[in-house]
């Protein structure tokens, strides 16, 4: 079975290349791309990886007035020339209220930051339909 093709959405630039290199030790798992939150040209640059899920890290909350718009705008650019791409957010599992609201914005699935990595490797499997490693 082919890899899990992942892009990684992440205005840190560190702790996308971190997550980056972590998730390439894993032969279930080939990072396509990486792409920041504020990126004008999101939709189009994520169409140009080939992606099976987007992986969003949700941790500069603070930063965002109205979270559920700016994700439903967020899923809404990733998907426009991929609409079968899932949308993956990582979130710290104490933003409750935000977590609450990520089933109206597209987001696929939601998994707490305080997981391992090789608990993400077999959630981004199970995401695209694959067992994880």
């Amino acid at each position: 079975m082919p890899p899990v093709r992942v892009l990684i959405v992440d205005d840190l630039v560190l702790r996308a290349e971190v997550l980056a290199l972590g998730l390439s030790g894993y032969p279930d798992i080939v990072v396509v791309g990486r792409l920041r939150l504020s990126d004008d040209q999101l939709g189009p640059r994520s169409a140009a990886a080939p992606a099976d899920v987007a992986l969003v890290s949700l941790s500069q909350r603070g930063e965002r007035p109205g979270d559920e718009q700016w994700l439903a705008d967020l899923a809404d650019g990733l998907r426009r020339d991929r609409p079968d791409l899932r949308l993956v957010a990582l979130a710290d599992p104490r933003e409750t209220d935000l977590i609450e609201s990520l089933h109206h914005t597209g987001v696929w699935m939601c998994m707490d930051t305080t997981r391992s990595l090789d608990e993400l490797v077999s959630f981004l499997a199970g995401t695209a339909g694959r067992s994880g490693s």
